[in-house]
């Protein structure tokens, strides 16, 4: 779905759960901080919408890749969402408006890859000093999760 807006023109590219409201869009999104942003997301979680700009350079934190991992992390669980992305030209609205497009609504659950956890200890930190004189934190890697010696 294609859609123009007092904000721009968007393709409603991924709709979980209903998420997308227009009026709600429109009241969050700020033009200083979004209009620089290829791809917008915006996720409900207590009745609350939070939009999330991101970008298309690949050495950006907000590149539009990581969609998926911020979905994962900073978002409630199967909260509903919605991805837009910025549709530049009037050529580009026409083309997409054509084709007609549709919104991908299937409700498949995001996967959430189970993360590993090490145990770490104050034992295996050494401070040694850096040449300006300030010390600096480095973790040694015979001590780490190694037991302790009684005295």
């Amino acid at each position: 779905m294609v859609f123009k807006c007092v904000k721009g023109m968007f393709e409603l590219v991924k709709n979980y759960r209903e998420a997308f409201n227009l009026e709600a869009f429109q009241s969050k999104y700020l033009e200083e901080y979004f209009d620089k942003n290829m791809y917008i997301v915006g996720d409900i979680s207590s009745e609350i919408l939070r939009l999330k700009g991101f970008n298309t350079d690949p050495k950006s934190d907000n590149y539009y890749g990581f969609i998926e991992d911020y979905l994962e992390i900073s978002c409630a669980f199967g909260c509903p969402y919605y991805v837009l992305k910025r549709i530049k030209n009037e050529a580009e609205y026409r083309r997409l408006e054509k084709e007609g497009k549709p919104v991908d609504t299937e409700d498949d659950r995001i996967t959430i890859h189970p993360m590993t956890k090490e145990n770490f200890d104050k034992e295996s930190l050494v401070l040694k000093p850096s040449q300006k004189g300030k010390p600096n934190i480095v973790i040694d890697p015979r001590k780490i999760n190694s037991i302790p010696k009684g005295g």
